[in-house]
C-alpha cells in the first residue's frame, strides 16, 4: 500500500473550507488545523512530520504555516484543532515548531498552491512521502 494522506475536512485539490482559512487581514476563517490521517507509512516508521507551506507568501521565500514534529510512529491520525497550540491537543511528545506563531497558522483564502505535506522518519532517513491537495 502506498502512503497516503487524507483529510475530512477536505479532498486533494480542493478549495480549503473556511474553518482552515486565516482569521485576519480581511479574511474570516476559523484558522483551525485540519483533521488529518495517514496510512501505508513504510514498515519500521519512527515518527512523522506534518508541515503546511505556502510557495506564494509575499516572502520572496514562501512562508511555512505550521509544523508539526516528533508524531510518533504508532498515530496516524491529527484531529481536527490539533494544531491549537493548547496542551495535550497533539499526541505525546510531537510539538509544533516556531512559525511565528507557535499554534496552526491558517493560510489566506487567496493562496493557491499550499500543500499540507506528511514526512515519515526511518530511523535518521526522513523522506518526503505525500503532499495532500492545494488551497485554492
Amino acid at each position: 500500500m502506498a502512503f497516503r494522506l487524507t483529510s475530512t475536512a477536505f479532498k486533494e485539490g480542493d478549495v480549503l473550507p473556511q474553518g482552515q482559512v486565516f482569521n485576519g487581514m480581511g479574511h474570516a476563517g476559523a484558522n483551525l488545523s485540519p483533521q488529518l490521517q495517514w496510512e501505508g507509512a513504510p514498515e519500521g516508521t519512527q515518527s512523522f512530520v506534518v508541515t503546511l507551506y505556502d510557495p506564494d507568501a509575499p516572502t520572496g521565500s514562501g512562508w511555512w504555516h505550521w509544523v508539526v514534529v516528533d508524531i510518533p510512529g504508532s498515530v496516524h491520525e491529527l484531529v481536527e484543532g490539533a494544531g491549537s497550540g493548547k496542551a495535550g491537543a497533539l499526541p505525546a511528545p510531537a510539538f509544533q515548531s516556531r512559525t511565528g506563531m507557535v499554534h496552526f497558522l491558517a493560510i489566506c483564502s487567496s493562496a493557491r498552491n499550499s500543500s499540507f505535506i506528511a514526512e515519515s522518519a526511518l530511523g535518521n532517513d526522513p523522506r518526503v512521502l505525500i503532499t495532500l491537495g492545494n488551497a485554492r
